[in-house]
């Protein structure tokens, strides 16, 4: 009798012993998943806000001009438009044209 009680008994742990391995994994695996999702709420949370501060941005009719213009280069009656171009892109300009001469 003694000898398939513990029998019993160490079968029992085995699986015990087995099925909580197994619920590690998982609980690994689990949280590995969790951290991702954090990340990506996290991330959308910060895109929310810029999202948000934009809209709020927009909202004010001349800041919409404002980025109408800055956009599309367009101008008001009585307004120029001024386009800086870089030192280096000027004398890129300047070389082919010479070469071409």
């Amino acid at each position: 009798m003694g000898i398939v009680r513990i029998s019993i008994v160490f079968v029992l742990a085995i699986f015990l012993g087995w099925g909580i391995y197994g619920l590690v994994g998982e609980h690994s695996t689990l949280s590995g998943e969790v951290r991702a999702l954090q990340e990506k709420k996290d991330a959308a949370k910060e895109e929310n806000t810029s999202v948000s501060e934009e809209i709020d941005f927009l909202k004010d009719p001349q800041n919409r001009v404002k980025v109408l213009k800055e956009q599309t280069n367009v101008v008001a009656p009585g307004e120029n438009l001024i386009i800086l171009v870089s030192p280096h892109a000027s004398s890129s300009a300047t070389s082919s044209e010479e070469k071409k001469e």
